[in-house]
């Protein structure tokens, strides 16, 4: 599942995000993505809200640093 955040205003992103972390796992989904672009603050609001429910996240990879990959639980 993927969640872009591309056009949407940082004060949306919480929302957003913990609905988002919820359909996953409701969905039974073991990892999620959520598309962040490359704004460091975009990038902030998501990791504040993951740290929410204490869930390991991996920022981007060494091409692509404009998202951010959710492991549920």
């Amino acid at each position: 599942m993927k969640l872009d955040l591309h056009g949407k205003s940082h004060y949306e992103i919480s929302n957003l995000v913990d609905q988002f972390i919820w359909e996953g796992m409701c969905r039974g989904k073991h990892e999620v993505e959520i598309v962040t672009g490359n704004s460091d603050r975009m990038k902030e609001f998501v990791i504040n809200s993951i740290k929410d429910y204490k869930m390991e996240y991996k920022v981007g990879d060494l091409w692509n640093q404009g998202y951010i990959r959710v492991f549920l639980k």
